[in-house]
């Protein structure tokens, strides 16, 4: 077969020879072949047994397969993981980290509003990436409407109008939603407090998540378990900010954002790295909690972090990833040194461990050309199936 007989050339061809019938092949465009299209790797499973969230979506947003989903497009209130959202927004529009932000009445909360707080009062001074550790970490409502309210005048000025900077702000986050195509979420304030016309969806948020996480004062602001500085202005102090992530360095989670509502439940997005530059997201919403009378949470009750625990132990089971080399793809690397081209990332790719057929690969060029510029693809096979396909680049090394 042809992908057979691509392997047996790159295990064959030596030094000298190898390049001479290389360099003629890709000239004449004898690698070219039609291309077959690649499959889902398989169906995303259901989740374990056991697992009490009422949506959940779990991805491999780079190598973009979903490994579990139940409910996964079904619109919910979201909570405070709303607030991977707002972070973006901010993120989009802040040059500047150590810009200056100043607390206004309208910021401030108290313990009998009943919300989530870093502790801001009027006056406080404080940079926008250490509003943006409040925002991560504490879920601090008080720091999300004064960053919205910053940010959405500086937005109000740009539009050259006048009105609600809030509201601008919000305004921001939904048109960032459908930027990223998500025709399921839509939102109406900056903290995720309930309202019918607040929403989201599992699926949406792993797609928020994964674009906030690659801003890096996001990921930083999650990743850490506490956070310490002092305030500037009126009422100079120091914070210490604890992260509400409770599975921060355990099942290989290093970021994240929780979400508590009545009427939502327990909602958990996390973030973790597999095989190294692989990045999953993990989004459970609706999971069970419970309420005392004076509708403070019972802690020893809320099932996000079993339940989330659960989809990413299962997953480490029921999947695998391989590192297209020589171990998985016997060669590949000599193959891809003698055409003088290189692969174009270094991801792995994801694959259900049962079911996965003996894997072979099929390197496709096209004729040289200049360094990094891409010159052919990589696809490959499980049995006669085609499960994955990278881009393959001139490496500029002959």
């Amino acid at each position: 077969m042809l992908g057979s007989w691509r392997v047996r050339i790159g295990r064959v061809f030596l030094s000298l020879l190898a390049l001479v019938i290389a360099s003629s092949l890709l000239v004449s465009g004898a690698t070219a072949q039609s291309t077959p299209v690649a499959e889902p790797v398989a169906p995303p499973l259901a989740p374990p047994d056991g697992v009490t969230a009422e949506a959940v979506f779990v991805e491999d947003a780079t190598a973009g397969v979903a490994l579990y989903e139940a409910n996964a497009d079904e619109r919910r209130s979201p909570a405070s993981t709303t607030k991977l959202m707002t972070a973006l927004v901010i993120a989009n529009n802040t040059a500047d980290w150590q810009e200056l932000v100043t607390a206004d009445p309208s910021d401030i909360l108290t313990i009998e509003d009943g919300e989530s707080m870093m502790g801001l009062l009027e006056g406080d001074v404080l940079t926008a990436e250490q509003m943006m550790y409040g925002i991560m970490l504490n879920s601090g409502n008080d720091g999300a409407h004064a960053m919205a309210r910053h940010i959405g005048a500086k937005l109000l000025t740009q539009d050259g109008g006048s009105g609600d900077p809030v509201e601008r702000f919000v305004q921001e986050m939904n048109a960032t939603a459908a930027n990223l195509g998500l025709q399921n979420s839509h939102f109406v304030n900056v903290a995720g407090l309930y309202d019918e016309n607040h929403y989201t969806t599992a699926r949406d948020l792993a797609v928020i998540a994964a674009e906030a996480y690659s801003v890096p004062v996001i990921a930083q602001a999650s990743s850490v378990p506490t956070y310490e500085f002092t305030t500037q202005g009126a009422n100079p102090r120091s914070l210490l900010l604890t992260n509400t992530n409770k599975m921060l360095g355990q099942d290989g989670v290093i970021g994240g954002k929780t979400g508590t509502l009545m009427e939502s439940g327990a909602c958990l997005v996390v973030i973790r790295k597999e095989a190294e530059n692989n990045l999953i997201v993990g989004v459970v919403l609706g999971s069970q909690i419970e309420f005392g009378e004076d509708q403070i949470q019972i802690p020893e009750t809320d099932q996000r972090f079993n339940d989330m625990s659960m989809l990413l132990s299962g997953m480490s089971t029921e999947f695998r990833w391989i590192q297209p080399g020589d171990q998985d793809l016997p060669g590949l690397s000599q193959e891809l040194a003698v055409w003088d081209v290189q692969l174009g990332d270094d991801h792995a790719v994801v694959l259900p461990r049962e079911g996965v057929q003996s894997l072979r690969y099929l390197l496709q060029l096209g004729p040289p050309a200049e360094p990094n510029a891409p010159v052919g693809t990589l696809l490959i096979f499980s049995g006669e199936r085609v499960i994955a396909e990278k881009q393959v680049v001139q490496s500029g090394t002959g």
